[in-house]
């Protein structure tokens, strides 16, 4: 985790964790066969990562898709 310092500019790391990360992951994959010559595979991915914990004296309670 980095964390800031008290020397103004500052950036420390530190091995401390949060508290929770959370994760989840899913893959789609659908075949597609326009003509008979013409085949195409695509695949679909979602990720969600959400993030609590305390970070310098912060509550943290943050999510993301992507």
């Amino acid at each position: 985790m980095l964390a800031p310092d008290i020397e103004p500019n500052s950036v420390l790391q530190t091995m401390r964790n949060l508290a929770r990360y959370d994760y989840y992951h899913m893959t789609i994959g659908v075949p597609v066969t326009a003509l008979k010559w013409l085949n195409s595979n695509n695949t679909f991915v979602a990720f969600y990562g959400r993030y609590r914990g305390n970070l310098v004296n912060t509550n943290l309670n943050e999510g993301r898709l992507s």
